[in-house]
């Protein structure tokens, strides 16, 4: 709330509800929907109210975003059984962390990271 504005943090925590669309349950947890969305909002401002952050800090931050991104696609349900489908996300998340069998760590469910940017950004 200290960096959005109260309005604006609500607005996004009501959001991210929706957005995951009941996708991204921590070891199938009711109530950890979502999860990985709220990180990378926590993980994002961290980032940017940094007054000088390191190199390795701002590497850690994109290898995590990727690696959420990267599960959410490898176990969503319209990509989880296609073998074509898991072909094309693994070349595109070539180099990133397969983390899809981790169950405590969160995933962010696909093309909700955009939609989610967007609406912090006052697009959507």
């Amino acid at each position: 709330m200290a960096i959005f504005g109260r309005e604006k943090a609500e607005e996004i925590m009501a959001k991210i509800s929706e957005l995951a669309e009941d996708r991204g349950k921590i070891a199938g947890k009711e109530g950890t929907e979502g999860r990985g969305l709220r990180q990378f909002v926590a993980d994002t401002a961290k980032l940017l109210t940094s007054q000088n952050p390191t190199d390795e800090e701002i590497a850690n931050y994109c290898n995590r975003v990727n690696e959420r991104v990267f599960k959410g696609y490898k176990k969503a349900k319209e990509y989880k059984n296609d073998n074509d489908a898991q072909q094309i996300i693994n070349s595109a998340f070539w180099g990133v962390e397969d983390k899809s069998k981790v169950g405590e760590f969160s995933s962010i469910p696909p093309m909700a990271l955009n939609r989610l940017w967007n609406i912090i950004l006052k697009k959507e």
